[in-house]
């Protein structure tokens, strides 16, 4: 039996085919001033990422770099930085609630302004790239669940670990079960959108929840049919639940459209018929009639 899977992320891939003249760069080769090397874990945890996988320096993050003028150097990496190669990400970030604030040059926003519960030890955190992509590692397995976990307590968020997507996440991580086929809240709530070229993922989280519905085509339909889709996101129970079990009552629409094309193709059917019979008739009494 074949396992659904998510299209696969394509950047690094396109950005090697992009810049071919950028190789992979190891430790020694890191760009970074002499006080940023003070924190001895920032180095590696940059020569273990995607980033230096793909030939990414220091320097291309945190601004050129001249030991003799050292503000050059920012320690700080603004938004603006990611854009220059996760232009989409960046572009759909700030149309969502996390990233808004950035969108109209305002401070970021925190938890603390959240409607929904968040834990208490979160509120002031600063919701930016870095907010969910940590440190050096830009991990996106610490950004897919963990990274939401840390600010969000509400029900949903707190239902996820009991939940048949969160053990096919587990499955996935353990190489029991291939890659894409988890189901993280990334997966759901920021997903990847194709273009036939391009494999990115939408960082607006709020683009498919309002309403929710609009989460059938690029989310649901991944795994899931249509009319299943659409019952399990109109029962608010699976949303409290974080869709741990079937729906209670399934939409009818669907297989009422079904049902309405399948007429229709019937009668279309039968109409072809009696026209085939009736020239094969005709046919057959115009033959009759010859001597």
């Amino acid at each position: 039996m074949s396992v659904a899977t998510l299209p696969k992320r394509n950047l690094a891939e396109r950005w090697s085919a992009e810049n071919p003249e950028l190789k992979q760069l190891v430790h020694s080769q890191n760009d970074a001033p002499l006080s940023a090397k003070r924190n001895t874990l920032i180095i590696p945890e940059w020569a273990e990422s995607t980033h230096a996988a793909v030939g990414v320096n220091c320097r291309q993050c945190h601004g050129q770099i001249d030991e003799s003028s050292i503000d050059q150097w920012q320690d700080s990496v603004a938004m603006r930085a990611c854009e220059a190669c996760h232009q989409r990400e960046s572009e759909s970030f700030v149309r969502g609630k996390h990233g808004m604030r950035l969108g109209s040059d305002l401070s970021p926003m925190t938890p603390a302004h959240a409607r929904l519960p968040m834990h208490s030890d979160a509120a002031h955190r600063e919701l930016t790239c870095n907010a969910c992509h940590s440190g050096h590692t830009f991990d996106t397995e610490y950004a897919a669940v963990q990274a939401c976990k840390n600010c969000h307590a509400d029900a949903h968020t707190l239902a996820y670990e009991n939940s048949s997507h969160a053990e096919l996440w587990r499955s996935e991580l353990s190489g029991d079960s291939p890659v894409g086929s988890g189901v993280s809240c990334a997966t759901c709530h920021m997903p990847r959108i194709s273009d036939g070229h391009e494999v990115w993922v939408s960082h607006d989280q709020n683009a498919n929840l309002r309403p929710s519905e609009t989460m059938a085509r690029d989310v649901c339909a991944n795994c899931h049919g249509l009319e299943f889709s659409l019952s399990s996101l109109a029962d608010p129970a699976l949303t409290a639940n974080c869709y741990s079990s079937e729906p209670d009552t399934r939409i009818k629409s669907v297989q009422m459209a079904h049902d309405w094309f399948a007429q229709r193709a019937a009668a279309r059917a039968k109409r072809v018929a009696a026209t085939k019979a009736k020239r094969a008739q005709k046919q057959k009494t115009s033959s009759d009639k010859q001597p």
